[in-house]
């Protein structure tokens, strides 16, 4: 079921009324370029985008302070209590999910695996790390005694998601996660840039320097393609791109030294 935004504003129990802190009708004024002819679509089990079809757990099953899910499409955004998620990756998600499905049924470890021609790696890796931040913010009351999220039950629900016993994507999360976003010992470091991109808030400068820097390794490791860097870090963000490309000049440099060239 789509419905327009206009219709969606004036639903009764809407998320539009809900969230009265968030300002909807003044979105393309806030950022034209990330809110321009955003379409809300929303059901109460499945979520339909570009004929792909992502199965969520039954609302009813959710706590009530994190209903609905709303999906917004181009670009894709997730709110949840009137905040809004950068979630550009659930597109691939979306357009992959077969191929997750197929790759991982097929292999028993992503460890050394080699995909098809023309499938980026790390595209699969960095939907299944955005997979398990969504299950972090679906369940936010679900906090262990030291105060970080459960991330054994939001791994489990993810790998329901997937079909995987929680199990096996619990070692394959690990994996992922692990090599791909833990820097300079902050293993949160994507919900932070999820925080910073969405908020716009704090020092820049920091955040972008440790992401630039772990970016550029990954990339010069052949762990991420330029195309997916854009992609999930954002396009317009001029000082990242920038940012990459001076430590790839580093580790040039740094080749050459050990080459003795």
């Amino acid at each position: 079921m789509s419905i327009g935004l206009s219709q969606a504003m004036n639903t009764p129990g809407s998320i539009y009324q809900q969230c009265p802190q968030f300002d909807y009708k003044n979105m393309h004024s806030q950022d034209h370029e990330v809110y321009a002819n955003v379409l809300p679509v929303f059901t109460n089990e499945i979520v339909q985008f570009h004929n792909y079809y992502r199965y969520f757990p039954d609302l009813s099953t959710i706590h009530p302070f994190q209903r609905p899910f709303l999906l917004f499409s181009p670009p894709l955004y997730i709110f949840r209590n009137g905040r809004p998620i950068n979630s550009a990756p659930f597109q691939a998600l979306l357009s992959v999910s077969p191929l997750i499905r197929a790759l991982y049924a097929k292999y028993p470890s992503i460890v050394g695996i080699r995909l098809p021609k023309g499938v980026d790696q790390a595209a699969i890796h960095n939907v299944l790390v955005w997979l398990i931040n969504a299950c972090h913010y679906t369940w936010p009351h679900e906090i262990q005694p030291t105060g970080s999220f459960s991330w054994n039950l939001a791994v489990a629900r993810a790998a329901r998601w997937l079909g995987f016993s929680p199990l096996y994507y619990q070692q394959l999360f690990h994996h992922v996660y692990g090599r791909i976003f833990m820097f300079q010992g902050n293993d949160h470091c994507f919900d932070h840039m999820i925080e910073i991109e969405t908020r716009a808030i704090g020092n820049w400068d920091p955040f972008y320097r440790k992401l630039c820097q772990r970016l550029a390794a990954m990339r010069y490791q052949g762990l991420l393609s330029d195309q997916m860097a854009a992609f999930v870090y954002g396009k317009k963000h001029a000082k990242l791109r920038a940012g990459m490309n001076g430590y790839d000049l580093q580790h040039e440099n740094r080749r050459r030294l050990i080459r003795g060239s």
